[in-house]
């Protein structure tokens, strides 16, 4: 458990169900839909629970809630497959080896065991446990040092993990004593996990940035509801904090490393930032100077440092009043062979055009396929798009962004956010129908929708009905595989469809058009541990379009193929392969006089 795919959030149910077995059931769903891995029930035979002597008061408190809570052997399992349906991980705790028996072979069906804190020393038990080769957790709350070292001297190098644990009833803050989890990982040199027993759910975020990689807490439907544990429960809602930060902890606390700029921070120096721009014409092999250039944004060329290092070269290339100088103007210029177009073309790769530099792309590598990405101030000019030649293919991306402070909603609850968006799919359809009638070749359209402000059953039968409008006009409407996190409005945001396994039941049932973005697709993989080729197989013909380009980790997107990370060439290879067209969407390559599309272009065709 090493890594964020492999940590674990428990749900502990143990007596929050009241004695009913249908309030358990829903605890059960509950904690799969906020994002646990696992629940947790515990057991005590009633029987041999307390003996006839028992006469302190808190032996009478908690013998009335003990016997109040019990839910049966049966009934557990019941449970326990109820979890394993909902794809989670099941496991109990015991406070007597006797109870174990009582499960019989049934006893198999657990996940993992759980031994509370004041059964720690009960050797017997957790060897019992550990028996059955599958992993044991043991809390060492209301324990001494000395007493920990007694038991965890003596148990085996493997299958168990202590849980630091304060046995309070609620757990003030001041009394978490986080800091024994860095101690306990030094000390036995193996992984710690944090039961919870805290006030506020929030504790637990000092525990994952400690390094925990498993939590348990208890789950509650009412934290105001009558019972011992409530109080010190999380709801639903706080379950889905605590796994968010919890899926996220390895990422949150990296960097561990010299820096580097992430996706999002580039786009806003890009921004922000600024370049040097020609003063005036400037002729092949003129030696340059600073005052041959304004300084101005965006930066998408050198930037005033970087020219310092190129001072009194010659550039090779001319540049006009207002052209951007970048490192492509001090190198001799790049080509595309015909045999490298002709490949190419074979495979109907294609490059992302803008209105404005559409003639310059197709002139510079003679494609066949090209796709026009618009902005949404490009939507009200799409009559100043002519094509050259009716040889070209087009697709089209519509805009991600509907204004300055709003993306592109089709389906909002909100009116004027709906209607405005709703202009700009009608726009651009009227468009690409227009190209359809004079080109006589299918026009793929891609969208990003994101929001979802429904279900998510809602919204994936929203987007077939808007497939549906598109397909009555002869139009392909394509949605596109999303990233876990996009870079929206210059910061990062999580993304909660089109980007993981836990969506392709809903896109394959409403038969859903597919441009299947290979980055997004890889860093998904990364981000929520699935393999990329299930989701290539799974959608099949429903895969319509590729935007093309290699990733690392979870939000590096747009690496060249072979440059992203190791295990990724051979997939990479195979969507080449596809008959599919491919758009070539490596980061900023229509920059640097389009070095990006020339090196793309020509590793793809020496790779095929």
């Amino acid at each position: 458990m090493s890594n964020a795919t492999h940590r674990l959030l428990i749900a502990e149910i143990g007596i929050n169900h009241n004695g009913k077995l249908e309030t358990a059931r829903k605890l059960v769903h509950e904690a799969a839909a906020a994002g646990a891995n696992a629940v947790k029930f515990q057991y005590r035979n009633l029987s041999r629970t307390y003996g006839e002597s028992s006469k302190e008061i808190g032996d009478e408190i908690l013998k009335n809630e003990i016997s109040r809570n019990f839910i049966t052997v049966e009934e557990i399992l019941e449970l326990t497959h109820q979890g394993k349906n909902e794809k989670l991980k099941v496991g109990i705790s015991f406070f007597d080896v006797l109870d174990v028996e009582d499960f019989g072979p049934q006893i198999g069906e657990f996940d993992f065991f759980k031994v509370p804190s004041v059964e720690l020393t009960n050797i017997e038990l957790i060897r019992t446990l550990l028996n059955f080769e599958k992993m044991v957790y043991i809390s060492t709350g209301a324990h001494s040092e000395e007493e920990l070292e007694a038991i965890f001297r003596d148990l085996p190098d493997s299958g168990w993990l202590p849980l630091h644990c304060v046995s309070n009833y609620p757990v003030l803050d001041i009394n978490a004593k986080l800091g024994y989890i860095e101690f306990m990982k030094n000390k036995w040199g193996r992984e710690v996990g944090y039961s919870s027993h805290d006030k506020e759910w929030e504790t637990c975020l000092f525990a994952i940035a400690s390094g925990v990689t498993l939590i348990e807490r208890h789950i509650t439907l009412d934290k105001n509801a009558v019972g011992l544990d409530h109080s010190t429960s999380s709801t639903p809602d706080e379950f889905r904090r605590i796994s968010s930060y919890l899926t996220r902890a390895t990422s949150i606390m990296s960097g561990n490393a010299p820096r580097s700029a992430n996706q999002g921070e580039l786009i806003n120096r890009q921004n922000l930032g600024k370049s040097l721009f020609a003063r005036r014409e400037i002729g092949e092999n003129e030696i340059v100077d600073f005052g041959d250039f304004v300084f101005h944004h965006p930066n998408i060329g050198l930037s005033r440092y970087r020219f310092g290092e190129l001072l009194g070269r010659p550039v090779k290339k001319s540049l006009k009043v207002g052209q951007v100088l970048t490192e492509s103007h001090f190198s001799p210029a790049q080509v595309l062979d015909t045999e490298a177009v002709n490949k190419c073309n074979q495979l109907s790769i294609s490059l992302p055009i803008r209105l404005h530099d559409y003639k310059a792309v197709s002139e510079a590598f003679r494609l066949e396929n090209y796709e026009l990405h618009l902005s949404y101030g490009e939507v009200d000019k799409l009559d100043e798009f002519e094509p050259i030649t009716k040889s070209h293919r087009f697709s089209i991306h519509l805009p991600d962004y509907l204004n300055s402070n709003q993306l592109i909603n089709p389906f909002s609850q909100d009116d004027t956010w709906k209607r405005e968006s709703r202009k700009v799919f009608s726009k651009v359809a009227n468009f690409a129908k227009g190209l359809l009638d004079n080109q006589q070749k299918e026009v793929v359209l891609v969208s990003s929708l994101s929001i979802v402000d429904t279900t998510k059953q809602e919204f994936y039968s929203q987007c077939r009905d808007l497939q549906e409008e598109f397909a009555s006009r002869g139009l392909t409407l394509c949605f596109q595989w999303l990233p876990p996190f996009a870079w929206y409005f210059g910061g990062s945001e999580p993304l909660q469809v089109f980007n993981s396994e836990n969506d392709l039941q809903l896109i394959v049932g409403n038969q859903l058009n597919v441009c299947l973005d290979t980055s997004h697709l890889l860093m998904g993989a990364n981000f929520f541990n699935f393999a990329p080729e299930s989701v290539l197989e799974v959608l099949g013909k429903q895969i319509k379009h590729f935007h093309l380009a290699d990733a690392r980790g979870f939000d590096g997107e747009g690496y060249h193929i072979g440059e992203g990370e190791e295990n990724h060439l051979d997939f990479l290879l195979g969507v080449i392969a596809q008959p599919e067209v491919k758009v070539i969407e490596v980061w900023q390559g229509h920059l640097d006089l389009y070095s990006g599309f020339y090196k793309s272009l020509n590793s793809i065709a020496v790779r095929i």
